[in-house]
């Protein structure tokens, strides 16, 4: 398998997202902050990623590289959240899905991602687009009847 830096608007889109969509503080300086840890986070494990995959070689050539990378991709999550609160950008529920594939691909041969942050911040965003479908306040908890059976059976196949 192999592994390649995601850019810092693909990182940039995640965390804003999920500073965007989650539950809103009371204080902006909250949300700020969480899209920036956000971002550090996905951008960090991204560079350990391909560190790790190709033994220790820095993806950009050396650690001074990786800091701006961590810098690009914070501030491109400031800048898409900012475009969130505006209301000039959404990412398409399967877009952002397609996209946090491609950013669990690239990171998930680390050997601590399953209970790493990234991977917490990539499961929450999914379990975020998932509660934000149109359908999915609507749907019924659990299934019960049969007509219920034919109907998930019929959006299967």
């Amino acid at each position: 398998m192999s592994v390649l830096m995601c850019s810092p608007d693909h990182i940039g889109v995640i965390a804003a997202f999920v500073g965007y969509a989650g539950e809103m503080p009371t204080l902006p300086e909250k949300a700020h902050a969480r899209v920036e840890r956000g971002a550090v986070c996905l951008a960090t494990t991204n560079i350990a990623a391909y560190e790790h995959r190709y033994r220790g070689e820095h993806p950009f050539g050396d650690s001074c590289g990786a800091e701006v990378f961590v810098k690009e991709c914070v501030h491109s999550a400031r800048m898409i959240f900012h475009g969130m609160l505006g209301l000039t950008f959404r990412p398409s529920p399967g877009g952002l899905a397609k996209q946090l594939d491609c950013y669990e691909y690239q990171c998930c041969e680390l050997p601590d991602w399953e209970g790493s942050e990234a991977k917490e911040i990539v499961d929450r965003a999914r379990r975020l687009i998932l509660r934000g479908l149109e359908d999915y306040e609507q749907a019924a908890w659990g299934i019960s009847s049969v007509s219920e059976i034919n109907l998930v059976k019929s959006m299967i196949v």
